[in-house]
């Protein structure tokens, strides 16, 4: 599993580090985007193996990006595997 690739997605780093989130952009370990590219999931482990994920949306397309929840309960590998995001809109759930 890997989190976003920072050449492909250099505005989204850039929020992300603009905004001073306490996990570095290093250890984001998963990613999932909306098929508009304008809202996306990342989540990372914490040192107790939890699963914590946030997420931004970006009303222009990706030029700019906002912090929609900085953390949320965490989740299960389950869960994340089976996350996706809403097609337009900003927010995801878990098929059942």
């Amino acid at each position: 599993m890997s989190g976003p690739d920072a050449k492909l997605w250099p505005n989204l780093k850039k929020a992300w580090d603009d905004y001073g989130h306490g996990v570095p952009w290093e250890k984001l370990d998963g990613f999932k985007s909306s098929p508009t590219h304008g809202y996306v999931v990342v989540r990372w482990k914490n040192d107790d193996g939890s699963i914590d994920m946030a997420d931004l949306a970006s009303p222009d397309g990706g030029e700019t990006w906002e912090m929609q929840n900085d953390g949320h309960d965490e989740i299960t590998e389950h869960q994340w595997k089976h996350l996706r995001c809403v097609p337009d809109c900003d927010w995801f759930e878990y098929p059942q």
